[in-house]
């Protein structure tokens, strides 16, 4: 109820270098300001001190570290090797690569990528679960390491409990007691015909063959598949790899079949996306590769394929246009941008589809083996990058990366990577598989955002805008986006929550906001941000940083930023 006077004191590193009196009108309140030159590291200690004629006393003291402007950042690079001797080569032009970062106490590392293989395999011969999916993976890399290495690993175990998943109607279910899915089982059917190819028969001709026989009925008879069906052009694919087992359709469903089937498979105009005509092809080349694959497209109202030179010179051409869409990667391998849109589905993945493209490249001419080979490359590379070795996908591209050329399964990733500290200012933008840039707008009157130009004074309550804007070389799972904030900058929205529909979660600290991404997309991402200007005053934003946490050569930094508001 009285006016009070206390008294403001500043301490640097202890010592007692400015104080002022302040007086604090009753009922309300005042502002004091210390002008401190604090040095680089430390601590400020601010100490309020007030007394009163009736022996009443209060008083506060805060202390302020001080920390130095500097970062610890990490800059990596790495590159595909063909062959040993290049080793040394290869360790200088990484070196010279690095921006921020001198060549001594670089930390190098080697993998042979034939050894990263191997290990997807080893990782898997123990079911990563009870379903019938997680069992035939298992059956499968165990198959395969008792041919190539004679391991001896046992399988009859697997194979009674994938047969118990078998219904009586012939097709498979998750789980054993579960309803037969057609999903499910063109997986199965699917894996099954490749083990057959490497010589392998995983469960025996009259297995498959009742399953191949659930599959027909469930596409043309009284089976429901509208939630989990496969479409037509998937089933044409999958039955083309069992052309002995007879097909048996109504005549009604037959006429319409065939209408379908003819205009599929030899309307090579009729093509919606790139993996819809892999699949076409590939449906194409197993008919014509037997006797009884021909007898099956004469059923399907084709006719023969192998001597019909109009549909045989559409397919070379069809072929010929896939090599088209093929792009060359800095390391050497090749890919197709967004052959699959993601979450597409079980049977869509996109090592699926590439695994599907190199397999029907390879076998086609020896042309276009050289571009399976890449692509093989490619998907060994991905397996550093991408987390794809825990879907069902995986096994398709150990089955791909197995028929390669003995010069794949020679390559190696060398990678280096070096971690320092440096002033913000000093730090340069530097990357490796990543660019990011941070793009500044502040909101005006009207609503806008317009770009902040260097020089430009904020004022506190102004609205920020913060676009971190990424370019990606590959899809990569596990992406890490560290956000940080100068502090005079405060988030809008100061809650940490799943973001992206449930796919990322974003993490709010006191000093930045983290991003943590499940699935990251190639090209060109933004990732925006809103803040509200709190402070006075001249500040300095850390360095922002982008990594790929499965694989931590993969990353990027932008350059720090000064801000300047009154």
């Amino acid at each position: 109820d009285r006016n009070i006077e206390g008294k403001l004191s500043c301490y640097v590193d202890g010592h007692l270098v400015k104080e002022q009196m302040s007086l604090v009108p009753a009922f309300g309140s005042s502002n004091s300001t210390l002008l401190v030159e604090a040095k680089s590291t430390g601590a400020i200690d601010v100490k309020v001190e007030f007394s009163s004629t009736n022996s009443f006393s209060d008083a506060i003291r805060v202390t302020i570290p001080v920390y130095p402007a500097t970062q610890i950042i990490t800059e990596s690079y790495s590159m595909v090797l063909s062959h040993p001797e290049q080793q040394e080569s290869a360790k200088q032009i990484l070196l010279e690569r690095f921006v921020n970062a001198t060549g001594d106490s670089v930390n190098f590392s080697q993998r042979r990528v034939y050894d990263m293989l191997d290990e997807l395999c080893s990782s898997n011969v123990a079911p990563r679960g009870g379903d019938v999916i997680s069992l035939c993976d298992a059956l499968y890399v165990r198959e395969l390491l008792n041919k190539m290495k004679s391991c001896g690993y046992e399988t009859d175990s697997l194979k009674r409990q994938i047969i118990s998943c078998q219904n009586a109607d012939g097709g498979f279910a998750w789980y054993s007691g579960m309803r037969s899915s057609p999903a499910i089982t063109a997986v199965l059917l699917e894996h099954f015909a490749k083990l057959s190819k490497c010589g392998i028969e995983a469960l025996g001709e009259d297995l498959c063959e009742s399953a191949v026989k659930y599959l027909d009925e469930s596409q043309f008879g009284s089976i429901s598949t509208l939630l989990s069906g496969i479409s037509c052009e998937q089933y044409v694919y999958i039955r083309s790899m069992y052309p002995k087992v007879p097909f048996e359709v109504k005549e009604k469903q037959m006429e319409d079949f065939k209408k379908w089937a003819k205009n599929y498979l030899t309307n090579s105009e009729r093509q919606h996306n790139l993996l819809y005509k892999v699949r076409r092809l590939y449906s194409l080349r197993n008919l014509a590769e037997s006797e009884d694959g021909e007898a099956l497209a004469r059923k399907w109202g084709i006719g023969p394929i192998r001597t019909n030179a109009t549909l045989w010179l559409s397919l070379e051409t069809q072929v010929a246009s896939l090599l088209e869409y093929a792009v060359e990667t800095r390391y050497g391998g090749m890919y197709y941008p967004n052959v699959v849109m993601p979450y597409r589905g079980l049977l869509e993945d996109e090592a699926y589809a590439h695994s599907m493209i190199a397999d029907l490249l390879r076998g086609y001419d020896p042309i276009t083996k050289p571009i399976a080979d890449g692509i093989c490359i490619w998907l060994l590379v991905q397996k550093e990058t991408q987390h794809w070795d825990t879907t069902p996908a995986f096994i398709d591209v150990v089955n791909s990366v197995l028929n390669a050329s003995e010069s794949v399964k020679k390559l190696s990733v060398i990678s280096a990577s070096k971690s320092f500290s440096a002033p913000l200012d000093e730090i340069k933008k530097s990357g490796n598989g990543f660019t990011l840039q941070v793009v500044y707008s502040r909101e005006d009157n009207n609503g806008k955002y317009l770009p902040l130009s260097e020089g430009d004074t904020l004022h506190i309550g102004d609205k920020i805008k913060a676009e971190y804007r990424i370019w990606s070389e590959d899809n990569r799972s596990f992406v890490k986006v560290v956000m940080p904030r100068c502090a005079a900058f405060r988030p809008v929205d100061e809650l940490s929550s799943s973001v992206n529909y449930g796919s990322a979660y974003r993490e709010v600290k006191t000093s930045c906001t983290q991003y943590m991404f499940d699935v990251f997309p190639e090209e060109k991402s933004v990732v925006t941000e809103y803040m509200n200007v709190i402070s006075k005053g001249v500040f300095r934003s850390p360095v922002p940083e982008v990594e790929c946490v499965y694989a931590p050569h993969y990353r990027a930094n932008d350059v720090s930023q000064v801000f300047k508001s009154q």
